[in-house]
């Protein structure tokens, strides 16, 4: 009687261990289906990009022009002091046009200014602080994955609150074999943890959503990483740290 127990359980052993195979490989295909449905909506994001960036250069050649004529009948007029006042309101007008949160690298570039344009809508105030060089060794679909959820996020939250305190801080450094990330943003409410200290999502379908924190978690595993969430007065923080393959 011991040998059919024995092979009955070489049998659920086996069985077992296929299922487990069957399911990991269901979870890597989901998660490589997930970073292809990410990677085209970055390329998505960057022609849409173009396509505004093209049609924002058409309305400034075409009002340039008319500023040009504008200029010309003070100086006609050799009215200095409308030639200044003029000059002075096309300044601040490419002052407040124009995006100063650049670090050189094209993806940061592309999801920040994408982000920044939503931010502008909702009145949250956004402040940014690069040490990067124009090439990282990270794939172009995880960094879009982390700032893109990092960054909806602080959105979300800030825009729970007065338009006053609206507020997001973004931090990325560079050292040799390691990229540091850093996004903050003013909350109110409560935060829930479970046993362990891990974040609870506060959103009533709990069971879609959190996906975001999840990714950023296995993108930091990919790259023998971690990720550390610090709540602390009304401020929400979360760090990734991320290590170049090699090092």
């Amino acid at each position: 009687m011991l040998i059919p127990e024995i092979i009955l359980s070489i049998l659920l052993l086996c069985v077992s261990y296929i299922c487990l195979r069957l399911h990991k490989a269901n979870k890597e295909e989901k998660w490589q289906r997930m970073k292809y449905e990410n990677q085209l909506e970055f390329f998505y994001m960057q022609s849409r990009e173009r396509d505004e960036a093209f049609k924002e250069m058409q309305q400034y050649r075409h009002d340039f022009k008319n500023h040009l004529i504008g200029l010309k009948n003070y100086v006609d007029q050799e009215n200095k002091e409308k030639i200044r006042e003029y000059v002075d309101i096309l300044l601040q007008d490419i002052k407040g046009g124009y995006y100063e949160h650049k670090s050189g690298n094209l993806v940061v570039d592309a999801v920040t200014g994408y982000k920044f344009k939503k931010m502008k809508i909702h009145d949250i105030a956004f402040t940014t602080q690069f040490s990067i060089p124009e090439e990282l060794s990270f794939e172009e679909t995880d960094l879009c994955v982390i700032l893109g959820n990092t960054l909806d996020n602080a959105v979300e939250a800030s825009e729970k609150i007065s338009k006053e305190v609206r507020k997001i801080e973004l931090k990325m450094e560079y050292r040799p074999g390691s990229l540091f990330i850093v996004v903050k943003n003013r909350y109110s409410g409560r935060l829930s943890t479970d046993r362990r200290g891990k974040l609870l999502t506060t959103k009533e379908e709990k069971t879609s959503h959190g996906i975001g924190i999840r990714s950023i978690e296995q993108i930091a595993r990919k790259y023998q990483g971690i990720v550390t969430v610090e709540p602390e007065n009304d401020w929400f923080e979360i760090r990734i740290l991320l290590y170049e393959h090699g090092h």
